[in-house]
């Protein structure tokens, strides 16, 4: 019981840790990796996100999002990483090689790990991220997804 008390408090330190280096409501841009795309980020907090991509390529479609929970480093200006978890809908052309005998859906959750910098009096966010995700639905399959996204900040 006192290893969970400590965990909580734990976590709860670091959830409450100041601002991070953030100043934007909402974000708007590109992104490129597994889930390539147009990508939207809202802030529900200092610390908090909403993060959606509408994906497309490789004979696919579809979104992704996350709910993110940011944290500052404090030794770079700017610099904040970040965690979170959320899911994915894929739909791919069943007549592609990509997936042959598949109904052509992936559905499932993901989780993200990544860095986002981005400097004051510069409307720009940069940043890349790294996680696992897992396919629960016609294809089923464990995989990890990546990449880097740029954003305009307002």
């Amino acid at each position: 019981m006192k290893k969970v008390v400590a965990l909580a408090i734990i976590i709860q330190l670091l959830f409450a840790s100041g601002a991070s280096a953030q100043d934007y409501d909402q974000a708007l841009g590109v992104r490129l990796g597994r889930y390539s795309g147009i990508t939207y980020k809202f802030r529900v907090s200092s610390t908090t996100a909403f993060d959606g991509t509408f994906t497309f390529g490789s004979n696919t479609v579809g979104v992704a999002g996350s709910y993110l929970f940011h944290f500052p480093i404090n030794e770079v200006a700017d610099l904040s990483w970040y965690a979170g978890a959320g899911g994915h809908l894929i739909f791919v052309d069943r007549d592609s090689n990509l997936w042959k005998d598949s109904n052509g859906i992936a559905i499932g959750p993901n989780a993200t790990i990544g860095i986002e910098y981005t400097p004051k009096n510069v409307p720009l966010s940069i940043g890349a991220d790294i996680g696992p995700f897992i396919n629960l639905a016609d294809y089923v399959g464990v995989g990890v997804h990546g990449g880097i996204f740029v954003r305009y900040t307002f």
